[in-house]
């Protein structure tokens, strides 16, 4: 007696008419149902996100490895790549995204305007250059400060013992 049901089928069993097309077939049917400036639209969009990741880990190992910015390794940059990819999948995002999308839809619908195809492209391209200029800030004040706090001779009490310190 098998525990699945008719329609589900079992390990091994032959695909049957009503099993779901599969996601590479799904992809090359809504390429070819857009127009041809809509595709060249989304190469377009696919082309800077490879670029802005290819210019990314160029400046990963070209900088920060070799230098480590004194403070700033490979560790926090590899963990800031992988918490951005899971922030970018963040509901509050993918809701925002869906809503526009889903309103200029329906604004368009019948007018003949192209289809709203890069939302998500610019609000993460908004979103990163937000981080990014954070990311800046960040670095700029570390170097202002490291030099400060990594003095040798702060906090060595013996080094001064002319001068009366609030530690000794």
């Amino acid at each position: 007696m098998s525990a699945l049901p008719d329609s589900i089928p079992g390990r091994g069993a032959a695909p049957s008419a009503s099993r779901p097309p599969r996601t590479r077939q799904l992809l090359w049917q809504s390429f070819a149902a857009m127009t041809a400036q809509e595709r060249a639209r989304l190469i377009t969009m696919y082309g800077v996100i490879a670029g802005l990741h290819v210019a990314g880990f160029v400046i990963l190992f070209v900088f920060v490895v070799p230098s480590h910015y004194k403070g700033l390794g490979v560790g926090v940059a590899v963990l800031a790549y992988t918490l951005g990819l899971r922030h970018a999948f963040d509901a509050d995002h993918i809701s925002a995204i869906d809503n526009c999308t889903r309103k200029v839809l329906g604004e368009r619908q019948g007018t003949g305007a192209p289809r709203p195809l890069g939302f998500g492209f610019f609000f993460s391209l908004g979103h990163s250059t937000v981080v990014v200029a954070i990311g800046a800030g960040i670095v700029v004040a570390e170097k202002a400060v490291f030099g400060a706090v990594s003095d040798s001779g702060s906090g060595d009490c013996s080094a001064q013992s002319s001068r009366r310190h609030s530690c000794c």
